[in-house]
């Protein structure tokens, strides 16, 4: 087989369409902002449920889809052997405006007949006996389909609604290649094969593809790969022995001695980690990969080390590399022109200031005999990032429950993937936006009324940008009612001009342009603070990251010794 065909056949899927329930697989990128709320283009029957997608194993019969995959496939490939093109007239039908490229139907039912009923069932006999044994499939309506679909290299399929909202889909994956999946409203899933996906075709749809994770990452900030080039201790280093102690005991007054901690915005997991492991003084579920805490202050302190010697640092770059959106630098320091250290970072500034840490400490080791180890100012950093070296002060034995939520369902994928099973840490995809999803989140509270701690790190933007002011301060009200104390992380006005401008030049509609948005400018973070102060009678400044944002926060009550 050529390499065009592997490439035709691994953008083959299945696509099943039972008179209630439609299966189409999309796979490439589009950019076009989905609505969030449903859109059908013909009618609306009031009182059914609405949500963008459904749990498969809430419908018995995609359990029996699942365990007949293997034949599926092989009846779909003999099918297309034997009829070679698309039975459906896909590009005269009123499908043609949906679409760019090469998009095959091989149909069992279309608007509620069967045209090739015999071909089909002749060759795909398991396929379908399992597709009529499906209670409520429809045959005789004009929106019912059943039909496999092969949507070739190179072709794409535009965001589109369904008419009506009387039917669910169910898409069936048999050839996925890697990194794509499908958006619906504002929640993506990856396509997996051999396993289903019920949606609610009168959301908005998009297919969804690596390049269009990477838009989607300008839109609501799920960064991939975030922590590589903002480490999460740079907002650890923020837990003093002070806070941590404070929060461990306030965590001990609990019922059972146990805490709770949501983290809203969670990305991949790596944060949530650390947070875990500063609260509990655990190091064995730390990331391999985590990177060791900076400070840009390291510059000034090792100018003022070589002032005395009246020498000054040399900074080469080696390396200008990554994307437009996610830039990459190495940097290399010299002094009296021995290299001394080796730093990157998402800036030069950032890149420059690891390796001015690492210089710091050869320097201190040479001239000073002291090993790398040895207590300096750049090692008070990383023991209060890194609390388990701090002494045990807190005895009382104490359990913290941390929940991780994320819109992304593939960083989710990923954390639970890096930490799989944790007895105490879990990872879930949701909208806190969303009133049932932000209720899901409560579940682990039990009897409470609230987390203990809930933290937004670089979140408040991204929800201003999607919702509008309206938004912002449903959101703040949500993670208020919900916090006994709340550590937030607020972008200034420059970072919503930063993601507009970035925006742009992708050609990637905002949800939200700068100008419908009332709180701008210095008034973005003097409303967050007044709303928040509400009801957080109590606030400390926990400190300003290296990107220049400030750190808060706020309590219901008084934390001893913060």
């Amino acid at each position: 087989m050529g390499t065009r065909a592997k490439a035709a056949l691994l953008r083959s899927a299945l696509c099943l369409t039972t008179g209630m329930y439609e299966v189409t697989i999309l796979l490439t990128l589009m950019t076009p902002l989905a609505k969030p709320r449903p859109s059908p283009t013909l009618f609306m029957f009031p009182g059914l449920t609405s949500a963008p997608f459904h749990n498969p194993r809430d419908f018995d019969w995609t359990r029996a889809l699942e365990a007949n995959v293997d034949t599926i496939r092989t009846e779909y490939l003999a099918l297309k052997a034997h009829q070679k093109t698309s039975d459906y007239d896909v590009q005269g039908g009123q499908e043609h405006s949906l679409h760019q490229g090469q998009w095959d139907w091989f149909s069992y039912v279309t608007k509620g007949k069967k045209p090739n009923g015999a071909s089909f069932e002749e060759h795909c006999p398991t396929t379908a006996a399992l597709l009529s044994s499906i209670p409520g499939f429809m045959t005789s309506v004009p929106f019912a389909y059943a039909f496999f679909s092969s949507l070739q290299p190179g072709s794409s399929i535009k965001a589109h609604s369904a008419p009506c909202n009387i039917r669910l889909r169910c898409h069936f994956p048999l050839f996925v290649p890697p990194g794509c999946g499908i958006r619906v409203a504002d929640q993506t899933r990856s396509w997996k094969e051999g396993e289903c996906l019920i949606l609610d075709g009168n959301f908005t749809i998009m297919d969804s593809s690596v390049a269009d994770h990477l838009a989607l990452e300008h839109i609501y900030g799920n960064f991939h790969d975030y922590y590589d080039f903002n480490p999460e201790s740079e907002r650890l280093r923020f837990l003093s022995s002070d806070v941590r102690h404070a929060l461990r005991q306030h965590f001990y007054s609990q019922p059972n001695a146990q805490g709770t901690l949501l983290d809203v915005g969670c990305n991949e997991g790596k944060l949530t980690m650390g947070l875990f492991d500063a609260l509990t003084r655990h190091a064995t579920s730390s990331s391999p990969h985590d990177a060791s805490p900076f400070t840009t202050d390291c510059l000034s302190q090792l100018n003022d080390l070589l002032q005395p010697h009246q020498l000054r640092p040399e900074y080469i770059t080696i390396a200008d590399t990554g994307t437009a959106h996610r830039p990459q630098f190495v940097l290399h320091v010299y002094i009296y022109g021995v290299f001394f250290g080796q730093g990157s970072g998402v800036s030069k500034k950032v890149a420059r200031a690891k390796a001015a840490s690492v210089a710091m400490i050869h320097w201190r080791r040479i001239h000073h005999n002291i090993s790398p180890t040895s207590p300096t100012k750049s090692s008070e950093l990383v023991h209060a990032a890194n609390p388990t070296s701090a002494c045990n002060d807190d005895n009382t034995p104490m359990e913290l429950k941390v929940l991780g939520i994320d819109i992304d369902n593939v960083l989710i994928d990923k954390a639970k993937s890096r930490w799989p099973n944790h007895p105490h840490v879990s990872f879930m995809t949701g909208d806190i936006m969303t009133p049932s999803e932000a209720r899901a989140m409560s579940s682990m509270l039990t009897s409470r009324p609230r987390f203990d701690v809930v933290t937004c790190f670089s979140v408040t933007m991204w929800i201003h940008l999607n919702h509008g002011d309206a938004g912002l301060s449903t959101f703040l009200d949500t993670i208020s009612n919900i916090a006994a104390h709340l550590i937030v992380e607020p972008q200034p006005w420059k970072c919503y001009r930063t993601a507009i401008a970035r925006l742009k030049r992708m050609h990637i509609q905002s949800p939200f342009g700068l100008q419908a948005l009332t709180f701008t400018h210095e008034n973005v973070t003097t409303f967050i603070d007044s709303k928040l102060s509400e009801r957080f009678p109590f606030r400390k400044l926990m400190g300003k990251t290296n990107w220049s944002r400030h750190v808060w926060l706020y309590s219901r009550v008084p934390l001893p010794g913060v």
